[in-house]
């Protein structure tokens, strides 16, 4: 019966700390749905169109490009390999495992995740996606919350349900 004792009062707060620690975790989302829409592109970006679309934990992800910022103008080569490498190094930082070199960028950046935590944090005016494969964050406009601006200055549209 000691035993028994000593053994619970031992379990007994440990567990309680691990269930506080886990139900104070920021991996939770605090969003059941939610769908974001690039509506404006940036001058520093080949990034033409974009949307990310969350539910219940997954989140499929479409980005296409386009080399022409001008589309009366062709780009220079070295103006268009500048842009291009800026790009990767975006994509290969929201998307840690994609790895993606030049050889095999594309028009097309494509991809379905699980295991994906959606955020919208109005308190620090952020809207954070984590999961093993993506680690993006979007910063809410200062007039409106629905309004979100990527790192690159892309702007895009918010609409989500808790």
């Amino acid at each position: 019966m000691k035993i028994l004792k000593n053994f619970l009062k031992l379990v007994l707060p440990l567990t309680v700390l691990l269930l506080t620690i886990a139900g104070c975790s920021t991996n939770k989302s605090n969003v059941k749905t939610a769908q974001i829409n690039q509506i404006v592109k940036s001058g520093d970006s080949l990034q033409e169109n974009g949307y990310y679309v969350f539910e219940d934990g997954n989140l499929d992800v479409s980005l296409s490009f386009s080399p022409f910022l001008n589309p009366n103008k062709s780009p220079s080569d070295t103006e268009y390999d500048a842009k291009i490498d800026n790009e990767i190094k975006q994509i290969n930082k929201e998307f840690p495992k994609a790895k993606l070199t030049k050889k095999e960028f594309d028009n097309k950046f494509v991809k379905s995740l699980k295991n994906v935590t959606f955020s919208v944090e109005k308190k620090d005016k952020k809207v954070l996606i984590k999961g093993n494969d993506i680690n993006k964050e979007f910063q809410m406009s200062d007039s409106n919350d629905n309004r979100l601006i990527d790192d690159l200055g892309t702007e895009y549209e918010l609409v989500y349900t808790e």
